[in-house]
């Protein structure tokens, strides 16, 4: 068997070709078999194999009507597909890739042949995916650099014109702006290691909630002031829980309150609660906005989904921040789930909550 445990769908409706297929893969590759188009789309979506060899001529339903289907199911498209065929014209050869195969093959197989043409294909799967994985942590760096980087900037730039136009006290406002300062060389410094991240995990210590939570407060409290929100916070001042201190209040914190302020009411509240529950702590962000559609919130955490609105009062978002949120729960040892009515669909009951499931600081470090 191959070390990574590759699999191969074999699909064809006659059984000497099967058994052909079988003896010549097996001790390559994990091998499935289905003898018909019907029960390989529905094998395709319980095991999603790397690779699909699909007979062309099959009764009922072909091996091209087969795979326009796999192409049309989004967990399927991106398998790749070589066809085997008898048939060798170029009008049939064109259909295929039009139809999204990779490749074809024609019967009597050659062996060798086949196993490098198998073995190409896997290979070019792999680096798609390795590209679709880099493509992933350069939006990532970028979110970090143009959304969270915003929020303390932004804050030091509101504090700067509060300062000119309404005589903040002074004093106060610096140390909220070096507050944001040191905020914004922490991102910067995230963003650096964000790239070991995923090979190396993140370095977790105990971390005070209550303090990374009003650190985040204070950098989007001008955005709080000009909607006029209550924020109603719960949480006991000696809870501690396992994360990484500036992801937990630059990425994690500022992004939740920033979808809490940008899809609340003028002068409404957002609720933040903290309760210890089944060995974990839990962290609860309340707010009565607008809430979220259903197919939104389905993909709330999904990387490449289209899940970016508009605000209320029109604050644009990139769409990248709930799933950066995810990733540094997971890295933490924690969770996050959400819940959520959209005002269109119960007008006296919307609003969303977002809650965080944290390891106990006095728990065993999370692995």
């Amino acid at each position: 068997m191959n070390t990574e445990d590759n699999t191969i769908l074999i699909v064809d409706d006659t059984p000497e070709n099967i058994d052909v297929l079988d003896n010549m893969l097996r001790d390559l590759y994990e091998t499935s078999v289905a003898l018909n188009g019907r029960q390989a789309i529905k094998l395709a979506q319980k095991i999603v194999p790397d690779l699909i060899l699909l007979d062309i001529m099959m009764p009922e339903m072909d091996g091209f009507e087969t795979c326009r289907r796999i192409k049309e199911d989004e967990q399927l498209r991106a398998i790749p597909v070589i066809f085997l065929t008898a048939k060798d014209s170029s009008e049939d050869i064109v259909k295929g890739f039009q139809l999204g195969a990779v490749d074809y093959v024609t019967k009597p197989f050659n062996v060798a042949e086949l196993k490098i043409r198998i073995a190409t294909h896997l290979d070019l799967k792999k680096a798609r995916e390795k590209i679709a994985r880099q493509k992933q942590d350069y939006m990532e760096l970028v979110h970090v650099l143009c959304h969270d980087l915003q929020n303390p900037v932004g804050a030091i730039m509101g504090l700067c014109e509060l300062s000119l136009s309404d005589g903040v006290e002074a004093k106060r406002a610096l140390e909220i702006c070096k507050q944001a300062a040191d905020q914004s060389l922490n991102i910067i410094k995230l963003v650096r290691d964000m790239g070991k991240i995923d090979e190396k995990g993140i370095n977790l210590e105990p971390v005070n909630l209550a303090a990374a939570l009003s650190s985040s407060l204070k950098i989007l409290q001008v955005k709080i002031a000009a909607k006029e929100l209550d924020i109603a916070v719960n949480v006991p001042s000696s809870v501690m829980v396992w994360a990484e201190t500036y992801s937990l209040s630059t990425s994690v914190f500022n992004n939740i309150l920033t979808n809490a302020i940008k899809f609340s009411e003028n002068g409404s509240v957002i609720e933040v609660g903290c309760e210890e529950k089944d060995g974990k702590i839990v962290v609860s962000f309340k707010d009565s906005g607008v809430g979220m559609p259903v197919g939104i919130k389905e993909k709330l955490f999904q990387v490449n989904a289209k899940t970016s609105r508009s605000g209320l009062n029109g604050e644009e978002g990139t769409g990248f921040g709930m799933p950066l949120v995810k990733k540094f729960m997971l890295h933490y040892g924690g969770n996050i789930s959400v819940e959520s009515t959209d005002i269109k669909d119960e007008p006296e009951n919307n609003g969303t909550i977002i809650t965080l499931d944290f390891v106990e600081g006095d728990s065993p470090k999370p692995a």
